[in-house]
């Protein structure tokens, strides 16, 4: 039996989550990547989105820098 994977999603910035969701988009398969809200944001931080997403934005960053090899198809 096959299956086929037709999107992911990531639970964890870190390094290991971001790898594995930088692999995954890499070879095409959509990928939303899901990390705590930083802690200590003020109540007008709170309502914005740049703010709630800064952890999963800096590691998007830092991947986009490191371009993880493909992965293969088997």
């Amino acid at each position: 039996m096959t299956y086929s994977i037709r999107k992911a999603a990531v639970i964890g910035a870190g390094t290991m989550g971001g790898g594995i969701a930088a692999h995954l988009a890499n070879i095409g398969i959509p990928v939303v990547l899901l990390d705590m809200v930083p802690p200590n944001l003020s109540e007008a931080e709170k309502n914005n989105p740049k703010a709630r997403n800064k952890i999963v934005q800096s590691l998007y960053d830092r991947m986009a820098k490191a371009r993880p090899a493909n992965l293969a198809r088997a």
